[in-house]
């Protein structure tokens, strides 16, 4: 799990990432070249956490991505990041101060950078709050605790097929671009993500997972854009049933 801060309060999932059995591989957009965001510079100097009126308060927050082979072999860790979140309310200059892998580092900044925030005041006015999370990676502590992040979601009870074993397989309603990680962006960083979910009867998105991923950080965005899309489900004889899918989602700066 990913436990609170002492500078802010803060209340999100951990989940692991181990990779299932190949499935069913399906091309399902062509925005694969993400959108870079808005620049990350700040026009004003960040205010610490402990002198803004209103603290930021976390809106959207994408839970980090457990890496695999670290979650199977039973290491535990923690990593704090520092950040700013602007007046934008996203979050900008994230960087590791301290990590007990460096591997935890990077999955902890990655989710960072996917978070949104409400952002801080002082007397009514939007200000850039500098402040720290520590995240803390435990294999044995796996439930969403209270307020938790809401789109990691397990995989459905009912049997899941793959897409030769539809007649029809699911079409995407909604897509939303995954964002790129700025901290990648900065360095000129390309790359790709493979995501494995599973689309349910409703058309909604679940058990997202990393299963190959060039940065942490491009996986972490990858998924997380992905657990926001929609779809027709498949039919199976006529029937709506469970599918898995499997998408690459390619990241590439546009020069």
């Amino acid at each position: 799990m990913l436990r609170s801060s002492p500078f802010l309060p803060v209340a999100a999932l951990l989940a692991g990432c181990a990779t299932t059995e190949p499935a069913g591989t399906i091309a399902l957009a062509n925005h694969a070249h993400a959108s870079p965001p808005g620049s990350d510079s700040l026009n004003e100097t960040p205010v610490d956490f402990a002198d803004v009126t209103i603290k930021p308060v976390a809106v959207r927050q994408v839970p980090p991505v457990y890496p695999a082979d670290l979650r199977q072999a039973g290491v535990k860790g923690v990593a704090v990041v520092d950040f700013v979140v602007g007046t934008d309310g996203r979050v900008h200059r994230a960087s590791v101060i301290r990590a007990t892998d460096p591997r935890l580092g990077a999955a902890a900044r990655a989710a960072v950078e996917q978070w949104q925030f409400e952002p801080g005041k002082i007397h009514g006015r939007r200000v850039n709050t500098h402040l720290q999370v520590p995240i803390v990676f435990d294999v044995n502590e796996d439930k969403v605790p209270s307020g938790a992040a809401e789109h990691h979601r397990n995989p459905p009870a009912q049997p899941v097929f793959t897409v030769d074993q539809v007649s029809v397989p699911p079409v995407a309603t909604f897509q939303s671009p995954p964002t790129f990680p700025d901290s990648l962006r900065a360095r000129g960083v390309s790359g790709d993500a493979l995501i494995e979910f599973v689309v349910v009867m409703d058309g909604t998105v679940a058990d997202a997972k990393v299963v190959h991923a060039t940065e942490p950080e491009f996986g972490v965005a990858a998924r997380a854009c992905v657990e926001n899309w929609r779809f027709t489900p498949a039919r199976r004889d006529g029937v709506a049933v469970n599918c898995r899918l499997k998408v690459p989602i390619v990241f590439a700066i546009n020069r």
